[in-house]
């Protein structure tokens, strides 16, 4: 009995298991139960039509090299500005006329020079043979040796400009000048000496102009005081004239605004330096600082050898 029942039920149930699996749909999955489907991969993003030519970081450089079409010429460094005021010269168009060829013939860009070396110390060698440190070049060790030869010793004018007593007026006008000029002009050269820390014994070491300028790193305030000199030996004494020449350059001002022939001038020059500076970022300049853009123009010169050849055609 006992045999019976144990067949009746092992048959029973594996044939009721076979029955649900043949019943049961078939699954698409071959995850374990329980566990979520994994994630597919993201989908690619959307790009958008692709940019215009000539509109990348590039189409500026690209944009200027396609409008120069002739020889590189000598650049004008002058001032420009971009929004130009109402009641400027530079709001009225003019129409001007030059020849552009002998332009770019006289004014042809030179080949460019090897960078310059960095100045280093020098000796001079008195006529006894004695060595003195320079550190400014010939030139102006020159210059400043002529315009300080007229000041009082090193020690006596460290005195003067340490209590200012009878400062300026006991010091020679040319000389508070200069010394104000080299404290603004030869930085490199005060900062020079105060790397060396020298000490006062260490001052016959020096050129004669170097002395002076050592002198004045030891002085507490000496740009200030130099440029107080500078002022009260200089435009001070002038001070009377001063109402007088405004009015003046006030009265030449007005003319100078209303003079056609200024302006034609002023857009011929605009013209001839946006030609020179083409190809750079200065060019198609609208307006100009006045006179300092002038000025630069009249710095501008021609090659030699085109200017030899046009006065011999000139000639012939």
């Amino acid at each position: 009995y006992n045999y019976y029942n144990y067949y009746y039920y092992y048959y029973y149930n594996n044939n009721t298991t076979r029955l649900r699996m043949a019943q049961a749909p078939a699954s698409t999955s071959t995850r374990p139960v329980g566990k979520a489907a994994p994630r597919g991969p993201p989908p690619p993003k959307a790009r958008g039509p692709p940019p215009p030519p000539g509109s990348g970081p590039l189409s500026r450089k690209n944009a200027v090299a396609e409008e120069v079409t002739g020889p590189k010429l000598k650049p004008l460094f002058w001032s420009t500005i971009t929004q130009v005021p109402r009641e400027s010269v530079f709001s009225e168009t003019t129409n001007v006329y030059f020849d552009e060829e002998a332009l770019q013939r006289q004014f042809l860009a030179a080949a460019p020079k090897a960078a310059a070396t960095q100045r280093k110390p020098s000796s001079r060698v008195d006529d006894r043979g004695k060595k003195y440190i320079r550190l400014l070049d010939r030139k102006s060790s020159e210059l400043l040796a002529i315009a300080f030869s007229r000041l009082p010793p090193p020690d006596k004018f460290k005195d003067i400009l340490m209590t200012l007593d009878g400062y300026p007026e006991c010091l020679h006008s040319e000389a508070i000048t200069a010394l104000q000029m080299a404290g603004s002009e030869h930085q490199e050269v005060f900062a020079k000496l105060q790397q060396m820390n020298l000490q006062y014994s260490d001052l016959q070491q020096l050129d004669m102009p170097e002395r002076y300028l050592w002198m004045l790193t030891t002085i507490e305030s000496s740009a200030v005081k130099l440029a107080a000199g500078a002022l009260l030996v200089g435009p001070a004494r002038e001070l009377p004239d001063l109402k007088s020449a405004a009015n003046r350059v006030r009265e030449s001002c007005r003319l100078f605004r209303s003079s056609d022939l200024m302006r034609r001038a002023i857009a011929t020059a605009l013209a001839v330096g946006n030609v020179l500076n083409r190809g750079t970022a200065r060019s198609n300049a609208r307006a100009l600082v006045l006179p300092d853009s002038l000025l630069k123009l009249e710095e501008m010169r021609a090659s030699t050898a085109e200017i030899s050849s046009s006065s011999e055609d000139d000639r012939s």
